[in-house]
């Protein structure tokens, strides 16, 4: 657990350089050295393992940037990994799911073509134990057959993103994020199945 406390404060901290660099900002108040405004909306597609099998994880996420240096906003992202055979269920499964909440983003160097941000998502999520729905043998009727376990997690999840200005209102960020949830309850499931890392593609529009 230290270590994951140790990643979300070294985002923190990135966060109080990057704002310290505005050397115009006005410090004895909340917002008066604010001089730029800006937002982005963005989707993102990339992989990760989930319960140690193939996962696909796609986002989308929206922010307000501050002094071209800080994005303030929410996120979230789903996620399924690969079917796989349980000989208990006599049935294909996979697990799937989402998550979402609270997106703080430093931005590094904002005006340089290529640059870094440090995303830190807070949140919640819920995940499922899912049949193959389209295979199963039950009566499609029923659609809770479909689902045969549930449970619902809090979320920290920081990264680190390159970012490449292509031009002035589309970013394209190459970006590798540590996914840290709560313990999981989920049927034949490890409690920190959706623990690790994932790997994405993220492409962002707006006024940077």
């Amino acid at each position: 657990m230290k270590r994951y406390l140790t990643l979300v404060a070294v985002v923190f901290l990135a966060a109080t350089v990057s704002l310290a660099q505005d050397e115009e900002s006005d410090l004895n108040t909340l917002l008066g050295g604010i001089d730029s405004h800006g937002g982005y909306g963005a989707f993102s597609l990339g992989y990760a393992s989930i319960d140690d099998k193939d996962g696909l994880v796609m986002g989308g996420r929206g922010a307000w940037i501050v002094n071209h240096s800080l994005g303030l906003g929410i996120g979230g992202k789903a996620f399924f990994n690969d079917y796989h055979y349980d000989s208990a269920l006599d049935e294909d499964v996979n697990l799937q799911g989402g998550y979402g909440g609270l997106l703080i983003e430093p931005i590094l160097g904002p005006m340089e073509k290529v640059h870094l941000s440090f995303p830190l998502l807070i949140g919640a999520g819920g995940i499922v134990h899912a049949e193959d729905y389209e295979h199963r043998r039950y009566d499609y009727n029923y659609r809770d057959d479909f689902i045969n376990d549930s449970d619902a997690f809090f979320v920290i999840e920081p990264g680190a993103e390159l970012e490449f200005n292509l031009i002035r209102f589309f970013r394209v960020a190459v970006g590798a994020y540590y996914l840290y949830t709560s313990n999981i309850e989920l049927y034949d499931t490890s409690e920190d199945a959706l623990r690790g890392f994932s790997y994405q593609l993220t492409f962002k529009f707006g006024k940077f």
